[in-house]
């Protein structure tokens, strides 16, 4: 999704459980790397997360495209 509405964004490590998300003069500093936690049935990155990078980069109509779970 990324690659397609944000082209030439980079991703740089932000600690054990965080990454940071550079594009366009912007730095979303706390997208999730993963699954964490005991509990099952917990998905990777949980929409939320991704919604608030799009909203933040403006870039939401193009995500949502990519990933119609967005649209919800």
């Amino acid at each position: 999704m990324l690659k397609a509405c944000a082209p030439g964004f980079t991703v740089e490590d932000n600690g054990p459980h965080k990454l940071r998300v550079k594009w366009n003069g912007k730095t979303y500093p706390s997208l999730p790397k993963g699954e964490h936690g005991k509990r099952p049935g917990r998905a990777e990155i949980q929409k939320g997360h991704v919604k608030d990078l799009a909203l933040f980069f403006g870039i939401l109509d193009c995500a949502s495209e990519h990933l119609p779970v967005l649209r919800q």
